[in-house]
């Protein structure tokens, strides 16, 4: 089982917020008896920008695609672009 979600606290399984405010992703996998495996987090690369994801899926060797949204903040200007 693979969760993903959009999140701005530092207090998601032990993932730290790298930019207090801003969201980014988490990436949380269990084990079939719902025991937390390992948890992931994909974060921006400048304060002004935030990492919204939609949704995730696998393929057949087991690879995690994650699809979402980037949003970068410059001055009243505001860029989106897609990522997977």
């Amino acid at each position: 089982i693979i969760l993903v979600g959009p999140t701005n606290s530092s207090d998601n399984v032990g993932i730290t917020n790298n930019y207090p405010g801003r969201y980014f992703a988490f990436i949380v996998k269990f084990d079939s008896n719902l025991n937390l495996k390992w948890t992931k987090s994909v974060q921006p690369s400048t304060s002004s920008s935030t990492i919204f994801p939609y949704d995730v899926t696998t393929d057949i060797e087991n690879n995690i695609y994650v699809i979402g949204n980037v949003k970068t903040y410059v001055g009243p200007i505001t860029n989106r672009s897609s990522f997977i």
